[in-house]
């Protein structure tokens, strides 16, 4: 793989890759993260930082 594919790939999917990387390093340092209780918790408060980030969207996306 050359340097300048790999580059792009960190770019494309670096901030994907660091999640995935910190959900799997603190399922193992932490007894019952794994849970469906944490998951869920943790989807129920980014959730708002979600629907706050498609308003901003829309609103960039139509400005005039």
């Amino acid at each position: 793989m050359s340097a300048i594919t790999l580059k792009k790939m960190i770019n494309t999917y670096g901030m994907l890759l660091i999640l995935v990387l910190l959900f799997l390093s603190l399922s193992v340092t932490i007894d019952g993260f794994l849970s469906s209780r944490t998951i869920f918790s943790i989807i129920e408060q980014v959730s708002m930082f979600g629907i706050i980030a498609i308003g901003v969207t829309l609103a960039i996306i139509t400005r005039d």
